[in-house]
């Protein structure tokens, strides 16, 4: 096999080593909803309103938001040329991208609601649960998992965390540790918001050919430090019993390890001497 075969060969594998983390990552948003509508049941109780919507489907929106976010990086750093791109194209893309941040701005904001509800709940020490259930009240597990009162909370008087207007009970260390998963939620959502800001600055700086060797030196450090973090909050995940957010979390990091090759790429035909090193 010629050399030449063989890149071509490479190149077709990465293409579709790529468009199948996207397509996994795109079947998470069904897994994020099939939780979230059984947890509907519990969170969305009487009446409520728009606001209490995002903050129970925050991780289905949040999620579909991303990935149609992650198709537009694709287009624009690999498949499509901003200096050919038509202006009306160009349009469509922004009022998406448009959409795009105000629903991930919006389930960033879901997830600190839910942290915050989280935060509400009432340690009280209480009679026999069993009285709770027959009031409808459900014990939560983990985070947007509820099951029926079981018998050792039936038996034992204990201190509960009791949501009244959620009508959920939970033991004080479920509570805590489903407590510690939102403001992981939280802190994770807010640093892909700056991972995708500094993006937008050097998609914007490769757009214009107005790249520096200092500034793409800055911009992907700051992003390395970023993905650190987010690297950090996978392993929590998978030591805590969350594989589908684990996994979720793996596949979000993957799939922007390919945006960052293609804009290394981008980088390359603007002018070589000032891509950075890989």
């Amino acid at each position: 096999m010629s050399r030449a075969t063989s890149l071509v060969h490479r190149d077709i594998l990465y293409q579709w080593s790529k468009y199948l983390i996207y397509a996994l990552l795109s079947s998470n948003i069904l897994f994020f909803f099939g939780d979230e509508w059984l947890a509907a049941e519990h969170t969305l109780v009487g009446d409520w309103a728009l606001p209490d919507l995002i903050e129970a489907f925050a991780a289905t929106i949040d999620t579909l938001a991303w990935v149609l976010l992650l198709l537009i990086f694709e287009l624009e750093t690999w498949h499509l040329n901003p200096a050919t791109m038509k202006h009306s194209t160009k349009q469509a893309l922004m009022l998406i991208r448009a959409a795009c941040y105000l629903m991930i701005l919006s389930a960033f904001f879901g997830y600190a609601e839910k942290m915050l509800e989280l935060e509400s709940a009432d340690v009280l020490e209480v009679g026999p649960a069993c009285d709770l259930g027959a009031e409808g009240y459900k014990q939560m597990t983990t985070l947007d998992e509820y099951q029926a009162i079981d018998a050792d909370a039936c038996r034992e008087q204990v201190d509960l965390a009791v949501h009244k207007g959620q009508k959920w009970i939970a033991s004080t260390r479920v509570l805590e540790d489903t407590q510690a998963l939102a403001w992981v939620d939280v802190l994770n959502a807010g640093t892909w918001l700056l991972i995708v800001a500094l993006l937008e600055l050097d998609l914007r700086a490769a757009a214009k050919g107005s790249v520096s060797k200092r500034g793409a030196l800055v911009s992907n450090a700051l992003k390395l430090g970023l993905y650190l973090m987010l690297v950090v909050f996978a392993i929590y995940w998978g030591l805590n019993g969350a594989f589908i957010d684990f996994w979720d979390a793996f596949l979000w990091i993957l799939a922007f390890v390919y945006i960052e090759r293609n804009l290394f790429t981008s980088w390359d035909e603007v002018d070589p001497r000032s891509a950075p090193a890989t």
